[in-house]
């Protein structure tokens, strides 16, 4: 019986020692994928302050010069879409290459999220100011 377990004991070993290695790998592969998943959220809640400041700065600036060279005091529906490019631009210059490459981590389409931004941070403005 002595002389089987001495037989077996190097295979036992080497079986749990690969056992460790692959556990040990899907440990670190687990690791890097939530350490990818946090820098992709900081990275989103950055673009989200872009964002915020850009349409902020527009609303404050060019929303109100054009509304007030307007007749009717409004902004024609090419002047919104002008509006929504500028914003565009202007978020996605504040955006550095090592936060976009961290939000594209999470989103497919860091373009598109920042037009999503952008319309969500219009509305929520517009229902600031009527709340006010």
């Amino acid at each position: 019986m002595e002389q089987a377990l001495l037989n077996v004991a190097p295979q036992l070993i080497t079986v749990g020692a690969a056992l460790l290695i692959a556990l040990a790998g899907w440990g670190i592969k687990v690791l890097k994928s939530k350490v990818n998943f946090e820098a992709g959220k900081a990275a989103l809640d950055e673009v989200d302050r872009a964002v915020q400041a850009v349409v902020g700065n527009l609303s404050q600036t060019t929303v109100k010069a054009w509304k007030a060279a307007a007749e009717d005091g409004k902004l024609t529906l090419d002047e919104k879409a002008a509006l929504k490019r500028m914003a565009q631009r202007d978020a996605v210059n504040l955006i550095s290459a090592e936060t976009a490459k961290a939000a594209n981590k999470i989103v497919t389409d860091l373009g598109e999220y920042v037009v999503k931004k952008i319309e969500a941070e219009v509305l929520a403005t517009k229902a600031n100011k009527l709340g006010s």
